[in-house]
């Protein structure tokens, strides 16, 4: 009757509903029974055959009920993971764990790395400063945590989470022979690479430099997994150009290199830099026709209304939105935008992030370092949930962002700041 509690395997149910001609029995249990990072509520619906047993099933896991002796039965897919099971049953329902990543989302977990990781980020550390000194190369690296500065990112390491076996395409400028320093600098890809490296050390990285690189080509790079793109080049918003002007080039911005890197990386998250022309200099009246948001010194242009982001939300301009993240920086301590990022801007808040853009190697900051953060995180999700599609891995990644300014998702932060540890544990992140 309802009201019922029973438990079976170490799993408490409740019985919450009977239908009036009893061709179904509903009933609830906690996912933390599961073992897993937070408690939800998960409902099932078992349904009355013609043998006068209820079942419920789904791709992973089996209950039957047979009332004449009340003997409960279920089974459970081998291998199939807790948070598998909990989306299955969720998406059942209407509400998998992240919106958009239904029943057929497979979140079966890959294996964690036994590395010392805190031990791998202090030796190259140590290394990197010998090559800085060796080459007279200007830095200050620090690969501590705190520097890092990626929000879960000691949890996820400690729980073995290290990107091993993700692939990671950084398209970027390394400087002569791919070296990584060039007139006594480290270069933009070198800090780009290291930024994402510090996140997923134990990924395999590709340096491809954009220089020469094929953006009117096609499947070049078919088992990357995430590629970091820090560039960008921004139509002249200002009063002395037109508006129509400005749109027209960054449509053709996106159509060519946009829509390039999805081409050559068909199976990829796409994490680009959101663009460092975001600070608002009010001298007549700012940029002709750019959206803003805030006010005083939290005032900013957005991506959605004046960089190449506004070429990409064109469908004839750019395809692959749905496996798209542009990054925007974050300043911790002021708990607001760096003063030189694009916020996300109505348009756009649905494909956009926020982390940390200041370099791990060198006193260099920017978007174009923010980027290489979450790419670095959508790698460690490469590692645990190996199974999922770049859609699905790009919703993971947005949907459990730390929220951060209005509630929800907002034209400021997009979906917040970059999130590791929420990252691999979405149980109880529902929108």
């Amino acid at each position: 009757m309802v009201g019922d509690t029973f438990t079976h395997a170490g799993q408490t149910f409740t019985v919450t509903a009977i239908s009036a001609d009893r061709s179904t029995i509903t009933v609830s249990t906690r996912s933390s029974g599961f073992a897993l990072p937070s408690a939800i509520d998960l409902q099932i619906v078992l349904l009355r055959g013609g043998d006068g047993l209820y079942r419920y099933s789904t791709n992973s896991l089996t209950i039957t009920y047979d009332p004449s002796t009340g003997a409960i039965t279920w089974s459970v897919l081998q291998g199939s993971s807790e948070t598998t099971i909990v989306n299955e049953i969720l998406s059942a329902s209407g509400s998998p764990i992240i919106t958009g990543n239904g029943a057929t989302a497979d979140y079966n977990q890959g294996a964690p790395s036994n590395a010392d990781v805190p031990a791998l980020l202090a030796g190259r550390a140590a290394d990197l400063t010998t090559l800085a000194t060796d080459n007279a190369v200007g830095h200050s690296i620090d690969l501590s945590y705190g520097n890092i500065n990626v929000r879960g990112l000691a949890q996820a390491h400690a729980a073995g989470w290290t990107g091993l076996g993700a692939e990671v395409n950084i398209i970027d400028e390394f400087g002569p022979n791919a070296q990584g320093f060039d007139n006594g600098s480290f270069t933009h890809g070198f800090i780009s690479y290291y930024s994402s490296w510090a996140v997923a050390p134990e990924a395999t990285y590709a340096w491809t430099e954009h220089s020469t690189f094929n953006y009117a080509g096609s499947n070049a790079f078919p088992t990357i997994d995430v590629v970091n793109w820090s560039f960008g080049q921004a139509g002249d918003f200002s009063d002395d150009a037109t508006y129509e002007d400005s749109i027209d080039f960054v449509r053709a911005f996106a159509a060519y290199y946009y829509e390039g890197i999805g081409d050559q990386n068909p199976n990829a998250v796409l994490v680009y830099a959101a663009g460092n022309e975001g600070a608002v200099t009010y001298s007549g009246g700012g940029a002709a026709g750019c959206e803003t948001t805030g006010s005083g010194a939290s005032l900013r242009y957005t991506a959605a209304s004046c960089s190449p982001v506004l070429g990409a939300l064109d469908p004839n301009s750019y395809s692959y939105l749905d496996r798209s993240i542009w990054v925007g920086s974050y300043d911790s301590a002021a708990d607001d935008l760096e003063w030189y990022s694009f916020s996300a801007g109505s348009e756009a808040m649905n494909y956009f992030m926020v982390a940390d853009g200041h370099s791990v190697i060198d006193g260099a900051q920017g978007t174009s370092f923010a980027a290489p953060r979450v790419a670095g995180v959508v790698a460690l999700t490469v590692q645990k949930f190996p199974n999922l599609t770049a859609q699905e891995r790009t919703r993971l990644i947005l949907q459990t962002g730390y929220d951060l300014g209005a509630p929800g998702v907002d034209p400021v932060y997009g979906h917040g700041l970059v999130d590791a540890n929420a990252a691999l544990n979405p149980i109880g992140l529902l929108e």
